[in-house]
């Protein structure tokens, strides 16, 4: 068996790490990857396996960690995975034939004694990760006491939704059955599907099927395929004794089947890692694994959140640049007196007409040089697509909005006179027929004050002017922005949730990197042997014992033959 280091199974460390879990689910649930940087895609599917990963298999197993272990029996197609387990049930599980894939609807089976509200979730589980057509067969083998399998359809078959059935009835595993022949076990497509088995974590049990009758060739393949696994971090040793080899000369049972001989120390390794005395191992092993592989997953989603905040930055940097300079330019008309020909209104409400025809069209310049920079960035230009020239010019609303806000400011001009006169404050009508007659002298920087204007404010003339000017240059700004929000409302912002999702996965590692974790050492010894087994001298392999200390096919290698057949 090929496994990753597991945690003891600590009821504190895993109540402590359910609410833990339930919260990153939490926080993943509001997460939107809306730029469309070229790892988009990717990220948003590592986050929703993330959440699928945490409500369909952890916490549910965390719940009911007394429940069957859950065996997924997956291999690439034409490679008899349903033969194998008909062969484990002595009976008619899942169809087999010439078609390939014939199984194209997941089988489950299972004990008519799982009858508990945990069996019943978990139906309706498989069923929404795998499809609702999922096959379930009851039966009374004592196999399947303390063990579900699920019989998958070709872990290269998609469906027409675009769905892999193999990839996601994983992700409710405690416990791989990888079945190969052969004529496959080299495919790409097969170590790809491999690969992805052990980096989620899930043990794995290894059988080459379909081995042929020569004892001499069959070692030879073995041996091989053992080669393989080892070479890709598979098995620790390249040791033949690991896999559970199957040659189907054994016959042809009515069941679709072998002969129960030709898988008979696969059925032992199962029934010996579902036992009360080593589900719990399993469990927690496949539990501690599987947290990792969340925690490996969202570091992927904080990449992404990462490059999403440096091109945030730099297209918010262009639209700042662009909106900012036409303020800064405004501003220093107003300070310099080339607005001094509004001042010859009879009222402020007039001449913020004239201002707001500026500033709007200020804000159609500063939406054209910001759609112009961003049409030189891949992900800018990405964002424009769709939009036509909406983002070229300012907004319908725009003029609306700077005349209202302009409008309104006579109000705040009306509380800078009252600061900045003689004694610091005035009556609020006071103030208002102060502000109705000092607000030319804010865009004429040449008026001379005269009447209440000068009488109210006298030395503090300079002082309102630079604060009263401030405050509309503060005004102007603001619409600005309102037309420049388009743009920026477009940049996702996930640092707030970057940072509670960083705390959050510090603490889900440190509950799990906090307990001891060492390799599988130990599987309880299994009674029986295979009906014919490749004694240690036979194989190219060392003769030294299995790094995980089982049996497994034993510390020989089971290839059954033609002549244990019954038939």
């Amino acid at each position: 068996m090929w496994c990753n280091p597991g945690m003891e199974a600590d009821p504190a460390a895993i109540a402590a790490l359910r609410p833990r879990l339930e919260k990153l689910t939490e926080l993943l649930d509001g997460v939107e990857f809306n730029l469309p940087t070229p790892s988009r895609d990717h990220a948003e599917r590592v986050r929703v396996a993330v959440i699928r990963t945490v409500t369909e298999y952890l916490i549910p197993r965390l719940d009911e960690p007394q429940a069957p272990i859950v065996a997924v029996v997956i291999g690439p197609s034409g490679t008899g995975k349903s033969t194998i387990v008909n062969s484990l049930a002595n009976d008619r599980i899942s169809d087999v034939g010439a078609l390939r894939p014939t199984t194209r609807n997941a089988v489950l089976w299972a004990h008519r004694d799982h009858g508990s509200r945990y069996w019943s979730e978990f139906v309706s589980r498989v069923r929404d990760r795998v499809g609702q057509t999922v096959e379930v067969v009851i039966g009374d083998d004592d196999l399947t006491a303390d063990l579900t399998i699920i019989d998958t359809p070709p872990s290269e078959f998609v469906t027409p939704s675009g769905r892999r059935p193999a990839l996601d009835a994983l992700a409710l595993a405690d416990l791989c059955v990888f079945v190969t022949s052969p004529s496959r076990y080299a495919d790409i497509s097969a170590w790809e599907f491999l690969r992805e088995i052990r980096w989620r974590g899930v043990p794995m049990l290894f059988v080459l099927n379909r081995l042929p009758p020569d004892r001499t060739e069959a070692i030879s393949l073995l041996n091989d395929f053992a080669g393989r696994l080892h070479d890709n971090g598979l098995l620790l040793e390249a040791d033949a004794a690991m896999v559970f080899g199957v040659n189907e000369a054994v016959g042809d049972r009515w069941h679709g089947g072998l002969d129960p001989g030709a898988v008979g120390a696969l059925r032992n390794e199962l029934g010996a890692v579902s036992n009360t005395g080593y589900r719990d191992t399993l469990v927690s092993m496949t539990a501690y694994t599987t947290g990792r592989n969340v925690v490996d997953r969202c570091r992927v989603i904080i990449e992404e959140f990462q490059k999403v905040a440096a091109i945030r930055e730099r297209l918010d940097e262009v639209v700042s640049a662009a909106y900012g300079s036409q303020v800064s330019e405004i501003t220093i008309m107003m300070a310099g007196g080339s607005l001094r020909d509004m001042a010859r209104h009879k009222s402020w409400s007039e001449a913020a007409v004239d201002l707001t025809a500026i500033v709007t069209r200020r804000a159609g310049v500063s939406a054209q040089a910001t759609a112009t920079s961003w049409l030189d960035d891949p992900t800018g230009e990405a964002l424009l697509e769709g939009k036509g020239t909406t983002l070229w010019r300012h907004t319908e609303d725009t003029s609306w909005d700077v005349q209202g806000r302009l409008e309104d400011w006579e109000e705040t001009l009306a509380l800078v006179a009252a600061r900045n006169s003689r004694s610091g404050s005035l009556r609020p009508r006071v103030a208002a027929r102060l502000a109705s007659k000092a607000w030319r002298a804010v865009i004429d920087p040449e008026l001379k004050p005269s009447g209440i204007v000068k009488r109210k404010l006298k030395r503090n003339m300079a002082a309102f002017v630079e604060e009263a000017r401030s405050s509309l240059s503060n005004v102007i700004k603001e619409s600005l922005d309102f037309d420049a929000r388009r743009f920026t409302d477009r940049l996702d912002d996930h640092a707030p949730v970057a940072e509670r999702l960083g705390r959050e996965l510090t603490a889900i590692s440190a509950l799990l990197e906090g307990e001891d974790h060492p390799y599988l050492e130990t599987v309880p010894d299994l009674d029986g042997e295979a009906p014919l087994t490749v004694e240690r001298d036979d194989l190219d392999a060392e003769p030294t014992a299995s790094p995980e200390g089982a049996d497994g096919p034993g510390d020989e290698a089971a290839v059954a033959t033609e002549n244990d057949a019954d038939a």
